[in-house]
């Protein structure tokens, strides 16, 4: 049995990039991990895991540097986590993005034939988050805003994130400051939420808080005076601190929407609806859904797993009929409303889990000529990925934010009569590991 590696300090040449951003190597056969690493570089690790099939390095020193390596200009880049990639510059992260996307479809998926296109970037990849939840908590006696350490309830305290728009940093920074004039107020305010438009520029603000709170109505008050922009501020109640988002909210001024726009769609977006963090790329992404859907005005479309109806308006304009099924009915609401507002008729919205309404549309003769998923990263319910193969539509169209479960599902479909025609990679999310793909599929001509 070999001695453990744990605490040694080991040199490693970095040859690859996991779908998480880490740099991969190997020493002694094993896989190493080692986080902030880049291709072509060696550097100097200290391992932190020992494990049967893998190790886990801290990034001590970079010994010899990847080209494209910079310095990044976050104050807590070290601490935070949020951006694996911000020291790599913004084209080497596109082309390590795509190579991973690539590499997904080929070792995991066994694909090939298919057309790989450049990822789409963006042309200033900084403030494009129009969503953020600061955590909240006490440094040296006084209340802060900020995220927690990756893999942790550590609070790095910091609410100036490059990744923000400025006029969120703004209000994060006062509502920091008048959290402080209350006492007590630490333990009750558990997180923050800010979402802004793009377009319309409105502004939401969500104080999500245990029961037992305090009342925040003069806070509101100061805020939406201040900022005209913040047209929307409420309050969530969770029962303990670590849920997420609870069942009973409050506005505590203006209204209880913000609105933003898409082309010519307009989306009521509330506190605890479901939107794309980056409206500006989202725009672009729905776009290539609709290239690629190829529907010219006579066509069944159904839009599975399809939230609050963004790819789903964006396509009825030119379907006969578009059915969007989601299983979260607060979403099937918004996007109701959402079809309503924009005075959208032939799109039907329906409540339940995609692999059943889909079986349920089958029943009643309901056959799709296109179908369009975009389901969690964890992939699709292969129910789903059945009644593709089984109501065999000519076309299907796979938005993914995970390479690794796409190229897995992609699999089953090519192997279940389908064919991958076409790959879109679209940065939705620079500085992170995380990439969008849009992918064009055919029916064989054989079925």
């Amino acid at each position: 049995m070999k001695d453990s590696l744990l605490d040694k300090k080991l040199e490693v040449e970095i040859t690859g990039l996991t779908h998480e951003g880490k740099g991969v190597g190997r020493i002694d056969g094993k896989v190493v991990f080692v986080p902030k690493a880049l291709p072509g570089e060696k550097v100097l690790c200290k391992v932190i895991k020992d494990r049967k099939s893998f190790l886990e390095g801290d990034l001590l020193e970079v010994i010899k540097s990847n080209p494209k390596r910079i310095k990044p200009g976050c104050e807590v880049i070290g601490d935070c986590g949020g951006c694996q990639l911000q020291h790599a510059q913004y084209q080497e992260q596109l082309r390590l993005k795509t190579n991973l996307v690539d590499d997904a479809l080929q070792r995991i998926g066994n694909l090939s034939g298919y057309e790989l296109q450049d990822i789409i970037g963006m042309e200033r990849p900084w403030g494009y988050r129009n969503k953020v939840v600061f955590q909240v908590g006490k440094v040296n006696g006084r209340i802060k805003l900020g995220f927690f350490k990756q893999k942790s309830k550590e609070l790095v305290p910091y609410t100036k994130c490059a990744l923000l728009d400025e006029n969120v940093q703004k209000v994060a920074e006062d509502v920091e400051s008048l959290l402080n004039k209350i006492d007590q107020i630490d333990a009750k305010v558990a997180r923050i939420l800010l979402r802004r438009s793009l377009k319309s520029g409105e502004m939401l603000l969500g104080f999500i808080t245990t029961t037992a709170t305090p009342n925040l109505n003069d806070i509101a008050k100061k805020l939406i005076e201040k900022y005209s922009d913040l047209k929307s501020i409420v309050q969530n109640f969770v029962d303990n601190s670590s849920e997420p988002w609870g069942s009973k909210t409050v506005l505590l001024a203006g209204r209880e929407y913000i609105t933003e726009q898409l082309k010519d769609i307009t989306y009521r977006i509330s506190a605890a609806s479901f939107f794309q963090i980056n409206s500006l790329q989202a725009e672009t992404l729905y776009e290539k859904v609709l290239q690629f859907s190829e529907i010219k005005g006579n066509e069944i479309v159904w839009d599975l797993y399809c939230g609050t109806g963004s790819i789903s308006l964006f396509l009825a304009k030119d379907s006969r009929h578009v059915y969007g099924i989601e299983s979260v009915k607060k979403a099937v609401e918004d996007a109701k409303e959402n079809a309503k507002i924009n005075d959208i008729a032939n799109v039907t919205f329906l409540a339940g889990k995609a692999e059943r309404e889909s079986m349920k549309l089958i029943d009643k003769g309901i056959r799709p000529d296109v179908i369009v998923v975009d389901p969690p990263r964890k992939g699709c319910h292969k129910d789903v990925l059945r009644a593709i193969i089984e109501t065999l539509p000519q076309r299907a169209v796979y938005v993914s934010c995970n390479p690794a479960t796409l190229a897995r599902d992609l699999k089953i479909l090519t192997a279940g009569g389908y064919q991958v025609q076409e790959v879109q990679p679209v940065d939705m999310f620079p500085h992170t590991y995380h990439v969008e793909c849009v992918i064009r599929i055919q029916r064989k001509k054989c079925l």
